[in-house]
């Protein structure tokens, strides 16, 4: 009888010890398993939950569209008084500002169209003042008064970048490429970002409407859609000759 207890308790400790779980292994990956499953809940909720702000923002946006239509924003550049400053004077009146909120003395909300982009009155009010700024530092340092030259050819190069963004021969993504081609910091070279956007133009016209063109740093497609491309990897590709 003694015998076969003995066989009866060591055969059960032999069963037992086959589910036995000395690291916890099992228990480790049934808790990762249930954090796996907490985190999949909880990143589903963060994208539902985004999907839905980002579908309130849409619908907020197009409520305050409707019921704020853009108006056109004229004489800007009246402002603008002083003896020399005729042409720089002409060039912000050149250029096609509207806003969504009329009366307004806030540049942020005052803007124009190049492509697709909203350029804000603030953003070329600091690079002309930027400009002028070098206009004097330049005629300081020489000694000779350059400041109505210089003032000139600021209004010069705006006058030209508005001529450029009313031209409905030139395609908003080379406008828009074209102006980020020539901004510096805060500064926006128009005259640059003009002459880019014309040449881009014409070699198009050349290439028969299709295929890229360089810029400074980045290949425009000739088309009115598609992706701008930095000029080395367009090179690679092959999309430039």
């Amino acid at each position: 009888m003694s015998r076969i207890a003995i066989t009866t308790i060591v055969f059960s400790f032999f069963l037992t010890s086959c589910s036995w779980d000395p690291n916890g292994a099992k228990a480790q990956e049934k808790w990762l398993s249930q954090k796996n499953e907490e985190k999949q809940a909880y990143d589903k909720q963060v994208e539902e939950s985004q999907k839905s702000r980002l579908q309130t923002q849409r619908e907020e946006k197009s409520q305050f569209e409707v019921s704020h239509p853009e108006v056109i924003v004229a004489g800007v550049g009246n402002e603008l008084t002083s003896q020399g400053a005729e042409s720089l004077r002409d060039a912000y009146n050149s250029i096609p500002f509207v806003t969504r909120y009329p009366g307004t003395t806030d540049p942020n909300k005052v803007y124009t169209y190049v492509g697709d982009y909203k350029l804000n009155l603030q953003l070329v009010n600091t690079s002309v003042l930027s400009q002028i700024s070098d206009c004097k530092r330049i005629s300081a340092y020489a000694d000779v008064d350059i400041n109505r030259t210089c003032f000139n050819q600021i209004g010069n190069d705006l006058s030209l970048f508005a001529s450029v963004i009313k031209d409905k021969n030139i395609t908003g993504i080379a406008k828009k490429a074209a102006l980020r081609d020539s901004t510096y910091g805060t500064k926006i070279d128009f005259g640059h970002a003009a002459r880019l956007a014309k040449m881009h133009a014409t070699l198009c016209q050349k290439q028969g409407g299709k295929g890229f063109v360089k810029m400074s740093t980045v290949a425009v497609p000739c088309g009115s859609s598609g992706d701008v491309i930095n000029y080395r990897s367009a090179s690679k590709m092959g999309l430039i000759n």
